[in-house]
């Protein structure tokens, strides 16, 4: 079989050995995950959230290396996205494909759109732009079904010599962004739905030119009684007033080592501006934003946010430069972010080997006992069960032949 060559993609880049036994264990995670059982075995997993227009969307492509599309005006995911990178082919390719779920027990059926008989669809693409437009297309995304809770799996496959293991190197969910009015409690309680598990690492960006105590993402985190499970993202550092109050206080989140709304720390990053990601003149790549975000955490002094616009030209103390200046210098970029969310994952799923084993075989036990209902059953009733199957796959293939799948 042939695989597709992603274009124009950027390589993420881990720079240190991954230790061989937590890779392993890794390696373990990802094949139950191929068996799609995920719902029965709590297994560790990293979630992205935040509130819509904190930068979510910009911090996971600069982590992973795809670009996504951007919002315009309304929420830009519309669904779970997993996304796996798995570092060590021999070329660039993506594969992708829908896992649908079915909602929680209580949730809506208009904000649901699960597909009764289906488990998955594969999606033949190789531009992650096509993939979110043909995801949406099959789970039938609309003005009146917004947000559905079935799954988009990406893996991003690529070349990387360092690496020997078929494990990912990194995987985590990204879920829609919050807004403010529109469909705020759908969303609030299809957030809580994720970060109450106690498996999941809550990823939680934080727009940094907010008040930190008027973030939601944050008061969320805090009534789901999941804070030590929480780091933050802080985003927009070069949007801060140089030397005001507001920088100061985030400063201080990012350099406290165990922050009373970030339990496992946090981290700044820098990410490219909406100019910088219009066609033009002031476009940037990813390989252009990387080397900004340091020259910003690097600089002593710097620009006031739009002086230019305002006139003003007087440089100011950066405080985002003792981030970068402390020991060890790890809370700043992407670089450095990707390398501790590697950390970060390796060490729960290693915390988390037992209890994974004993939901492994507690789903072995159970499909067992099913099997044996199976084989207790009239085989005219078995019989019949197949037929109806048959006939079902007859009706979807004749729709399928003339375009009418419905």
């Amino acid at each position: 079989m042939t695989r597709p060559h992603v274009v124009a993609a950027h390589l993420p880049r881990f720079n240190f050995p991954p230790d061989e036994k937590k890779a392993k264990i890794l390696e373990i995670i990802e094949r139950i995950r191929h068996c799609d059982v995920e719902q029965e075995i709590d297994v560790p997993e990293l979630v992205l959230c935040g509130q819509q227009s904190s930068g979510k969307s910009s911090v996971l492509e600069a982590l992973t290396g795809l670009e996504f599309p951007k919002g315009d005006g309304g929420p830009c995911t519309r669904f779970p996205i997993e996304i796996r990178l798995f570092p060590g082919a021999e070329t660039t390719y993506i594969r992708s494909k829908v896992r649908f779920r079915p909602p929680p027990t209580g949730v809506p059926s208009e904000t649901n759109n699960f597909q009764q008989g289906e488990e998955l669809v594969n999606i033949a693409s190789d531009d992650p732009s096509d993939i979110i437009n043909r995801a949406k297309e099959i789970m039938k995304i609309s003005e009146t079904d917004k947000f559905s809770y079935s799954v988009l799996s990406i893996e991003y496959h690529f070349p990387d010599p360092a690496s020997s293991t078929y494990a990912p190197r990194l995987t985590l969910v990204d879920l829609p962004g919050l807004v403010a009015v529109v469909d705020e409690k759908t969303l609030e309680e299809y957030t809580r739905n994720y970060i109450e598990r106690k498996t999941a690492v809550v990823l939680a960006v934080a727009d940094g030119t907010a008040d930190p105590e008027n973030l939601r993402i944050l008061k969320l985190v805090n009534d789901s009684a999941c804070a030590d499970r929480t780091f933050g993202i802080i985003t927009k550092p070069d949007m801060m007033y140089p030397k005001s109050d507001l920088e100061a206080a985030w400063v201080r989140q990012v350099m406290d080592p165990k922050p009373r709304q970030f339990g496992l720390g946090s981290h700044v990053v820098c990410n490219r501006s909406p100019s910088e990601l219009q066609p033009g003149a002031y476009q940037r790549s990813l390989d252009d934003r990387d080397s900004r975000e340091a020259d910003f955490f690097a600089a002593e002094t710097r620009f006031p946010p739009n002086a230019t616009e305002n006139g003003g030209n007087q440089k100011l103390p950066n405080g985002w430069h003792r981030v970068y200046a402390m020991k060890p210098s790890d809370r700043w970029g992407i670089q450095n972010l990707r390398n501790r969310l590697v950390a970060l994952l390796s060490d729960m799923a290693s915390e988390r080997v037992l209890p994974i084993y004993r939901g492994v075989q507690a789903a072995i036990k159970k499909k067992r006992h099913e099997l044996a209902i199976l084989k207790a059953k009239d085989p005219k009733q078995i019989k019949a069960h197949l037929k109806d199957a048959v006939n079902h796959l007859r009706k979807l293939a004749a729709q399928a032949s003339i375009g009418s799948y419905k």
